[in-house]
């Protein structure tokens, strides 16, 4: 992470040789793939329980099934347009109109940063005599530890 940062903000002394000059190389890591379980360890927010939803954040619309007592995600039909026919279609969804308006707004990174201020320096173990006890309950949210990418993504994007 630190040669990432460094590479960003600094660069290295790179020569091109189609130029015959020197010239500052600077790096940015633009994006990753990621399964659903790796974005969430990417990103320090669970993607289990209630709120596993990343993009909807605290936002997110969730109800436990009586029978397989899975967690189910539901709302997911607020994306669509106000005025769109599937908001209003009983019969092929859940029985309900989806009222809700609008989406989750983003979460920008200055925000973000907010809701993981007291997890700096937690790191994720499965050692008992160093694993740290997080209430996602008392916290209102589904973060796990502060991402290491978090600061770097969010100074990338103020530049």
């Amino acid at each position: 992470m630190e040669e990432l940062k460094d590479l960003w903000e600094v660069g290295l002394e790179t020569f091109d040789a189609s130029t015959n000059e020197n010239f500052m190389l600077k790096v940015a890591l633009l994006w990753t793939i990621n399964d659903f379980p790796a974005y969430g360890n990417f990103s320090g927010w669970s993607s289990k329980g209630k709120l596993a939803c990343p993009v909807c954040n605290t936002e997110t619309c969730s109800k436990r099934l009586t029978n397989s007592k899975n967690q189910c995600y539901m709302s997911h039909r607020r994306f669509l347009p106000r005025k769109h026919k599937w908001r209003n279609d009983i019969k092929n969804f859940d029985g309900t109109r989806e009222l809700k308006v609008p989406p989750p707004k983003s979460l920008s990174g200055s925000n973000a940063l907010a809701q993981v201020y007291d997890l700096e320096g937690i790191t994720l173990t499965k050692d008992s005599t160093k694993k740290v006890k997080i209430s996602h309950k008392k916290r209102g949210d589904n973060w796990n530890k502060k991402s290491i990418f978090l600061e770097l993504l969010i100074g990338v994007h103020s530049c």
